[in-house]
């Protein structure tokens, strides 16, 4: 009697991600988020943010605000009537605006001041600038931060302001003035914590989670608090394409009907990689998070993160008479 061992080799798709999100939605002019800090800049900063501005944003909206009453603000917003980025280091410098913008795309934003010039860029390109000095002022402790809407009207002279609509992918806060010149290679992805930075939002917190924690000092950021009426963002895991926390074959479904082929030009939420178009690389990256019916929480990577695949063999014994 002799007996036949044979090797069956097994293909493993290992997936190497995690169930977090990495996008916050603000789809309402309520949407905000306030932040326990509110950091000091000294003589230069930029505020940044990877975002994507909705078409049906009607005028002002910010998208970050550090504010005191006479004495701090800080400011980066998009004007959406306007088509035009608006940015500011103190109320009482020299306010501006610089564009055009966009909308429906991924764009990185900045405002850069570096003690003696303000400037603005979208996709690493410079759309405004402005001659202006001084330190950057701050208030003391009763100062409040927020990321998106933010009540101003408790203070008579002030207004309420709205929030951007729109979704960001990641914000930083710095006190170094990061970009000068006319153009510079703009940002994708997350960033990435060095000296220079005082906040970083990144968006990592799971679906359903009702604040953030940002990666230089573990600031927090509550939704939807701060003022009556105030309302939360929402994290959206990059491909849960019908919200419901995980992503899984209705996820995979409605990414291959969205699917156009190679060099598709479509913006829908199947585009994955965050490079404005939806083609065989999104398609590749759904299937790649695809968990079979009845999936569970499976997180689409991000763009640059890596997939394994995984050759495990499989030793079966065949007895042969």
């Amino acid at each position: 009697m002799n007996t036949r061992n044979t090797i069956v080799t097994i293909l493993t798709l290992t997936l190497v991600t995690s169930s977090s999100g990495d996008i916050l939605v603000f789809d309402r002019i309520t949407d905000t988020v306030s932040l326990n800090v509110s950091p000091n800049m000294g003589f230069s900063a930029t505020i940044e943010a990877v975002v994507k501005f909705d078409p049906s944003q009607v005028g002002g909206g910010t998208i970050y605000n550090q504010w005191r009453p006479s004495q701090e603000d800080k400011y980066l917003g998009y004007n959406a009537t306007l088509n035009v980025l608006q940015g500011y280091y103190h109320k009482t410098a020299p306010s501006f605006a610089g564009g055009p913008v966009g909308q429906s795309e991924w764009l990185h934003v900045a405002y850069v001041y570096d003690g003696s010039q303000q400037r603005l860029y979208v996709d690493g390109q410079l759309v405004g600038s402005q001659l202006a000095t001084g330190d950057i002022r701050d208030g003391d402790t009763s100062r409040q931060t927020k990321i998106g809407a933010f009540d101003r009207s408790t203070f008579w002279k002030d207004t309420f302001q709205n929030s951007f609509i729109g979704e960001i992918d990641s914000l930083r806060i710095s006190s170094v003035a990061r970009y000068s010149g006319d153009s510079f290679v703009p940002h994708t992805g997350d960033f990435s914590v060095d000296s220079g930075a005082l906040l970083i939002f990144n968006f990592k917190e799971a679906h359903g989670a009702t604040g953030i924690v940002d990666s230089v000092s573990g600031a927090i950021g509550t939704f939807g608090t701060g003022f009556s009426g105030a309302t939360n963002p929402h994290i959206r895991i990059r491909g849960d394409m019908d919200l419901d926390g995980d992503v899984d074959d209705a996820d995979f479904g409605l990414a291959f009907a969205a699917f156009t082929g190679p060099g598709g030009s479509s913006t829908s939420s199947a585009d994955l990689d965050n490079d404005n178009d939806v083609d065989d690389a999104d398609f590749g990256i759904a299937f790649a998070a695809f968990t079979g019916p009845g999936g569970g929480s499976a997180n689409v990577p991000e763009p640059g993160s890596v997939v394994v695949l995984a050759l495990g063999g499989l030793l079966v014994s065949r007895r042969r008479r």
